[in-house]
C-alpha cells in the first residue's frame, strides 16, 4: 500500500507538474497575444492617424485651390466691374451729347419755323 501512495502521490505531483507547466505556457501565450494585441492597436492607431492625416491634408490642398478659384473671381468681378463704370461713363456721356443734339435740332427746328414763317409772311405782303 505504501507503493500504491507513493506511486499515486507521485503522479498527483506529476499531474500538478504537468498541470503548472501547462498554467505557465498558457500564460506566455497571453502574454504573447497582449503584446500582439498591443502592437496590432499602436498599427491601426498608426493607420487611423495616417488616414486622418491624409484626409487633414486633401482637405488642405482643397481649401486651397477654393482660395485660389476666390481670389481669381474677385480679380475677374473687380475688372468686370471697371469695365462696367466705364460702360456706364460712355453711356452718360452719349446720353448727355444726344440730349445737346436734341436741343440743337429742336432750336434748329424753331428757328427754320420762325425763318419759314417770316418769308411767308414777306411773301403774303408782296
Amino acid at each position: 500500500m505504501c507503493k500504491e501512495e507513493r506511486l499515486r502521490g507521485d503522479s498527483a505531483e506529476a499531474a500538478r507538474a504537468t498541470e503548472s507547466d501547462a498554467r505557465d505556457l498558457l500564460e506566455k501565450e497571453i502574454i504573447e497575444l497582449k503584446t500582439q494585441n498591443s502592437s496590432l492597436k499602436q498599427t491601426q492607431n498608426t493607420c487611423k492617424n495616417n488616414d486622418e492625416f491624409l484626409r487633414i491634408s486633401e482637405l488642405e490642398e482643397e481649401n486651397r485651390k477654393l482660395i485660389q478659384v476666390l481670389g481669381e473671381e474677385r480679380k475677374k468681378i473687380t475688372s468686370e466691374k471697371k469695365k462696367f463704370e466705364e460702360e456706364k461713363c460712355k453711356t452718360l456721356e452719349v446720353q448727355r451729347i444726344l440730349k445737346s443734339e436734341t436741343q440743337k435740332s429742336e432750336e434748329y427746328r424753331r428757328v427754320a419755323d420762325t425763318e419759314r414763317k417770316a418769308a411767308n409772311d414777306w411773301r403774303a405782303s408782296c
